[in-house]
């Protein structure tokens, strides 16, 4: 019994340091895993509300010219039925003064709706909304260390206290460095497609003195840049260079009615052509139909020197109807993830 015991004891140690290595390996492994996870919802979550927000924001120009669009379609068939119900008129001058007055009232609501659509044009902002969402949405976890002036050291130069007053008051690297960018570009910056922040998520050493190296982060367009161990970026797919405008595309039909002649066939109909009865369809001046989409890239650092490049992107289209023949809430714009 005693020599089977011995050898029970002996199959056991290497079965111990295997499971103790596995349950090493399995922290780092773990925590890695629970790492890429947590980063792909961030990067998930960032893309899909800024498109919704985005979305919302144009839907809301589209209803709100939608508004004007229903006063304009209730003026020309008003107008049209009175022509209709007044019967054969007897000459053509009451009539086409009726039409005239219908065509100058729907021109001056077709202005307000040009009014409305470029006032919010201007508000909308398109490309600038979408980097400054996904830009400022809490991706860029980079490393924001306290300065000498904000510790307080004893004689010894031990660090006593951490001044989170001054701290607080000092910008972190990335809002100064995006908005040094933005000045820097002028009005252009919107025209890239593509921005890139690359900055340092863990500490770096000097080689020889083993001290921590400070690099803030910097916007750049180009390549990687390999002295940083992070980058978020941020492209917006299909969509133009110039400022995002509402484009509206009317309706041409033309107010009828019957007079009577002096002369056989007694009866004759006329048609007075009305340029702006009501618009047919409202759309951005880009692409092909109410839709854009914005991918998000992201390189994190992992264990052991490896990094991770997690990249998601969505397409967000603007679902609803301009106008006729219902103006119902159901047909009204509202933005969809097509993915």
């Amino acid at each position: 019994m005693k020599i089977h015991f011995i050898k029970n004891k002996a199959q056991i140690v290497p079965l111990m340091i295997i499971l103790i290595a596995i349950l090493i390996l399995a922290i780092p492994a773990t925590i890695m895993i629970g790492e890429v996870g947590l980063q792909r919802v961030r990067l998930v979550n960032t893309v899909d509300s800024t498109l919704i927000s985005a979305g919302s924001e144009v839907c809301l120009a589209f209803n709100q010219i939608r508004l004007v669009n229903k006063g304009l379609y209730e003026g020309f068939w008003t107008t049209q039925c009175a022509l209709w119900f007044g019967g054969i008129w007897l000459t053509k001058s009451p009539p086409i003064t009726m039409a005239t007055v219908g065509i100058t009232t729907a021109y001056s609501k077709f202005l307000q709706a040009k009014e409305v659509a470029s006032n919010l044009s201007e508000q909308i902002d398109l490309q600038g909304f979408l980097y400054d969402r996904c830009f400022e949405s809490g991706l860029i976890d980079e490393l924001n260390s306290f300065e000498e002036t904000e510790v307080k050291r004893d004689k010894g130069g031990k660090i006593v206290k951490l001044l989170y007053d001054e701290y607080y008051k000092r910008k972190a690297p990335f809002p100064k460095e995006y908005e040094n960018f933005k000045k820097k570009e002028g009005v252009n910056w919107k025209k890239h497609n593509t921005l890139r922040y690359s900055f340092n998520k863990n500490v770096k050493r000097d080689g020889n003195t083993k001290k921590p190296m400070r690099a803030d982060g910097v916007m750049n367009l180009g390549a990687e840049l390999p002295e940083y161990d992070s980058y978020v970026q941020v492209e917006l797919v299909d969509m133009p260079s110039e400022p995002i405008s509402i484009k509206m595309k009317m309706r041409i039909i033309a107010f009828s009615f019957l007079y009577a002649t002096p002369k056989p066939p007694w009866v004759m109909p006329c048609f007075v052509p009305h340029p702006w009865a009501w618009i047919r369809k409202i759309e951005l001046n880009f692409g092909s139909g109410n839709n854009f989409r914005v991918s998000v890239t992201k390189k994190t650092p992992l264990f052991g020197g490896r990094s991770v490049k997690l990249r998601h992107s969505n397409n967000i289209e603007i679902d609803g109807k301009a106008g006729p023949p219902l103006f119902s809430v159901r047909e009204a714009y509202k933005p969809k993830l097509t993915g």
